[in-house]
């Protein structure tokens, strides 16, 4: 087990310096060319392969150490029972709206994160549905605690505030994420908020709720293991 908690330890190191990284990146370095100009080839190559494949290893440390945490915290059943689920409808509902526009309205993914699934969805997308929204649901849980409610209600207040969470992610990276240097993806809708339409942001949350009710066996199995948290 120490060596489980010591390999998440560096995953999540390794998840915020990449992080940082590429937010560096992305804000400071790709603005000024001519300070990229200035480096030696072997720099050069290391930015340009940060630049490729940055955003699939700073998601997959990130997926890694959240899943060790899972595992050690709430145990195989706990973990599956919550990233299983996540990641299929996540999966199902990235794949339906870059092929259909609907629930959140015309987009694309470019390149950047890595391998496409049917040319449509980078395979990290529905990891960080899973290891961001199961972040966000012990969150919530472990915050309602301090609140005289049931239990029943404790546990749609879960749902509904980790949603919430969640959503608030996507409220700041995909305008962010849209309109670097760089992107990452781009919407084919225009909006009002940051070229983003904000029913679109609306419907986020809604589906963000409708995965986290997709994972409903879950409340059962990490009921115990989360008491202890």
């Amino acid at each position: 087990m120490k060596q489980l908690v010591m390999v998440e330890r560096l995953c999540l190191i390794g998840h915020i310096l990449a992080m940082a990284f590429g937010l560096a990146g992305l804000l400071l370095v790709l603005p000024h060319p001519e300070f990229i100009l200035a480096l030696p080839p072997s720099g050069q190559m290391v930015f340009q392969w940060s630049m490729a494949g940055g955003g699939v290893v700073y998601i997959l440390l990130g997926a890694i150490a959240v899943s060790i945490y899972a595992y050690r915290t709430l145990g195989l059943r706990g973990w599956l029972a919550f990233m299983l689920p996540a990641v299929g409808l996540s999966l199902g509902s990235e794949l339906l709206g870059t092929s259909t526009g609907f629930p959140f309205g015309h987009y694309t993914y470019l390149s950047g994160l890595g391998y496409k699934i049917a040319g449509l969805v980078p395979f990290t997308i529905p990891l960080s549905w899973f290891y961001l929204g199961l972040a966000s649901y012990l969150i919530a849980q472990v915050g309602l605690r301090t609140v005289p409610i049931t239990a029943p209600l404790q546990g749609l207040g879960a749902i509904a505030l980790g949603a919430l969470l969640l959503t608030s992610w996507d409220f700041v990276l995909d305008p962010a994420m849209s309109q670097t240097a760089v992107p990452f993806w781009e919407w084919l809708q225009p909006g009002a908020f940051f070229w983003h339409a904000l029913p679109k942001l609306c419907r986020l949350d809604g589906n963000r709720s409708r995965v986290y009710d997709g994972c409903g066996a879950v409340m059962d199995s990490i009921a115990q293991p989360l008491a202890s948290l």
